[in-house]
């Protein structure tokens, strides 16, 4: 499994399975063409804020601030409205893992959870919104599930999102 983290908007873009990226269409010209996916793409989020403070929608300052390698893996660190946030994301038998852990700040941030993401512990999810922990109470977990397994007859199931 596969991912785009946009640090512009602290969120998983897309994920998909199977290759990695074909670089070629950027060899030649930086920037003229975006690099080919190779495999399925089974995640894409939807359109619009991923953050936000409370119910009113208001848009809010997202300041990334790099990542760190946990394990071999990158831990994202980002502010939001001043709140420290990091965001892990672990690809695992049947799906990716997104661990988000609130450093500081008592404002009531809220991500949107796209369709098919389950949430661990389970929290109030309400109109595709659930709420970031306080600090104290330990990280959030969403679990996207992959692509079904050739032959399961799950794909529809497993594939909200269809490339």
């Amino acid at each position: 499994i596969s991912y785009c983290f946009d640090t512009e908007s602290g969120s998983l873009r897309y994920a998909w399975s199977g290759g990695f990226l074909d670089l070629e269409p950027t060899w030649h010209e930086r920037g003229a063409s975006p690099p080919n996916l190779i495999g399925t793409r089974f995640f894409t989020a939807s359109a619009g804020a991923a953050w936000r403070l409370d119910e009113s929608d208001k848009a809010v300052t997202l300041r990334f601030r790099g990542y760190e390698l946990v394990q071999g893996l990158p831990v994202f660190r980002f502010t939001i409205a001043g709140t420290e946030v990091r965001q892990r994301l672990d690809a695992e038998e049947g799906g990716l893992r997104i661990r988000l852990e609130r450093l500081s700040g008592t404002d009531p941030l809220q991500l949107r959870v796209p369709a098919g993401l389950r949430v661990q512990p389970p929290g109030t999810i309400a109109a595709d919104w659930v709420a970031l922990p306080a600090a104290t109470s330990g990280p959030l977990e969403l679990f996207l599930p992959g692509p079904a397994p050739a032959g399961s007859g799950e794909a529809t199931k497993a594939n909200p999102n269809p490339p």
